[in-house]
């Protein structure tokens, strides 16, 4: 089964919800998600979600999730395997990846521009797919879905800075009942504490500020 058709299902029934750059309630606003169609260039796929519309020719093709818990504030974490000889082992992150194109009837990852009118994965396509994948993540146990914009990362490998699409995912419980993928080490939930002693140096103040975020967002409050 492609894992796209239950994704784009569940998309079009959210509002997503947008969180300014200051997390304050005066730039947060719920916004349907569309459904994703074939992109006629890539800087118009890469802004197909509701959001503000990103540079013109800025193409992002990195997405993220962050499934979060509140009362207290935690957050639902990764530890990739380690992949490439010589560096340190992985420490927990943000759940990324990259964004996908239909090939042939076949989805693989972006490589270069794609064509016009190739199908493209929309980056909340790809925030959950991940999720899916990577952290067992499963559709029916989030409650709500909010925008968190674009941050910039770098690359484990090659040192250099990268931008990606983070969303952030209010779950209903803590239960991770889906499997997650041989290239998962570990996952958990941990709070900004634990995570600002144990993760991921470039990931800390990106968490940092979604902690933020959540905690001066009033919508995603009962």
């Amino acid at each position: 089964m492609d894992i796209h058709a239950p994704i784009r299902a569940f998309l079009q029934q959210q509002s997503i919800v947008f969180l300014s750059p200051s997390g304050s309630g005066a730039g947060m606003r719920a916004l349907r998600a569309p459904p994703s169609p074939g992109a006629s260039a890539f800087a118009k796929a890469s802004a197909d979600m509701p959001r503000p519309p990103l540079p013109e020719g800025e193409g992002i093709i990195k997405a993220g999730v962050v499934p979060f818990l509140r009362d207290p504030l935690r957050f639902y974490l990764m530890k990739p395997v380690a992949r490439h000889a010589g560096l340190p082992p992985p420490e927990f992150q943000i759940c990324k990846g990259t964004r996908m194109m239909k090939i042939g009837g076949q989805w693989q990852d972006i490589v270069s521009s794609p064509a016009a009118g190739m199908e493209i994965e929309s980056l909340a396509e790809t925030a959950l797919r991940e999720g899916i994948e990577e952290l067992g993540l499963t559709l029916e146990n989030i409650r709500r879905l909010f925008d968190l914009g674009a941050y910039t990362f770098v690359s484990a490998k090659t040192g250099r800075e990268k931008r990606m699409w983070l969303f952030a995912a209010e779950m209903a419980s803590e239960e991770f009942s889906g499997e997650a993928a041989d290239t998962t080490a570990g996952r958990g939930w941990l709070s900004f504490k634990e995570f600002m002693a144990a993760g991921r140096n470039d990931n800390k103040p990106i968490l940092m500020d979604i902690n933020n975020k959540l905690n001066n967002c009033s919508v995603y409050r009962p």
